[in-house]
């Protein structure tokens, strides 16, 4: 597993292990029922599985760790300029700024070449690197430039 591949999964099971102990006190704290709960259970469910694939070299894994890092440090950036994080503390705030920090620093570490190389996105005809999936679950990918599914 190259450097970069290990800077995100520890990034993300971070995040994934803050995301945990906040739900849990944010739960206990608010009374927040079972929506509150089940909203934090398939959030950490979902980087959960991301984790997984990460260790199991699936592309799909890949794609979502980058996509989901990227959406959900959007909608941080959207709730802090409108104002809407409901921030109890600074310390509420800055776990919330570590969080998105860790998130974009994962989506970073994904996006080297060595990582795209580690989840064989490169072409074995032309090699060039493709993140271009050629099925639904992303088992085999498609070359962008050659066209060849690998």
């Amino acid at each position: 597993m190259p450097p970069s591949v290990k800077v995100a999964t520890a990034a993300i099971g971070v995040c994934l292990a803050l995301a945990v102990v906040r739900g849990a006190v944010t739960s206990i704290e608010a009374g927040a029922g079972a929506a509150g709960i089940l909203n934090a259970g398939v959030g950490v469910a979902l980087g959960g599985l991301i984790m997984v694939g990460l260790f199991k070299r699936h592309r799909l894994a890949w794609q979502w760790g980058r996509l989901v890092g990227v959406l959900l440090v959007l909608e941080m950036a959207v709730l802090w300029a409108t104002g809407a994080v409901p921030s109890r503390s600074i310390g509420d705030v800055a776990l919330r700024g570590f969080n998105a920090g860790a998130l974009l620093l994962a989506v970073i570490a994904l996006s080297f070449p060595s990582a795209k190389r580690f989840f064989r996105l490169v072409c074995p005809q032309c090699g060039k690197i493709s993140g271009k999936a050629a099925d639904f679950f992303f088992t085999r990918a498609t070359c962008k430039a050659c066209r060849l599914t690998f």
